[in-house]
C-alpha cells in the first residue's frame, strides 16, 4: 500500500538551488542514470538501509524499482516529484512498502528525502 501527506507549510517553495552544478558540491551522480545525483546521509549494509537527498534535473528519471523488504519513504523537499504517474508538489510524504513498486521522475527537477528501511530491486 502506497501512503501519502501533504504537509505544505512545512517547507518553502521559493528556495531553489541546484547544488550539483556547482564545484566542490557533495552531491553524486547516480551511475548510469542522466540528471540524477544524491547527497548521502547515512547507508547501513550494501542495498539498504539508507538515507539520502536525491536531486533530479528536469527530465530526469530513475528505473521502475520493487521493495523487497521494509519500505522505502520519501518527501519533497523542492521541485514537482512525479511518482508512478502522480504529480507531488513541495512537502508531500509518499510511502512505498514491501512488494510495492516506484516509478520517479521530474519534468522541471526536484529535490527530495529517501528513507529506505530495507532494501529494492531494480526491475
Amino acid at each position: 500500500m502506497i501512503k501519502k501527506h501533504e504537509c505544505s507549510t512545512l517547507v518553502d517553495d521559493n528556495r531553489k538551488s541546484s547544488l550539483h552544478s556547482s564545484e566542490g558540491s557533495p552531491y553524486e551522480s547516480i551511475k548510469g542514470i542522466d540528471k540524477c545525483y544524491y547527497y548521502p546521509l547515512w547507508f547501513g549494509k550494501e542495498n539498504g538501509p539508507y538515507t539520502i537527498i536525491a536531486e533530479f534535473g528536469a527530465g530526469a528519471s530513475y528505473p521502475e524499482y520493487r521493495v523487497i523488504e521494509g519500505a522505502v519513504d520519501l518527501f519533497v523537499l523542492e521541485g514537482e516529484l512525479i511518482f508512478n504517474g502522480e504529480s507531488f508538489g513541495v512537502a508531500s510524504y509518499i510511502r512505498v512498502e514491501k512488494d510495492d513498486h516506484g516509478k520517479v521522475s521530474s519534468i522541471s527537477g526536484c529535490r527530495f528525502l529517501v528513507v529506505a528501511s530495507g532494501s529494492v530491486e531494480h526491475l
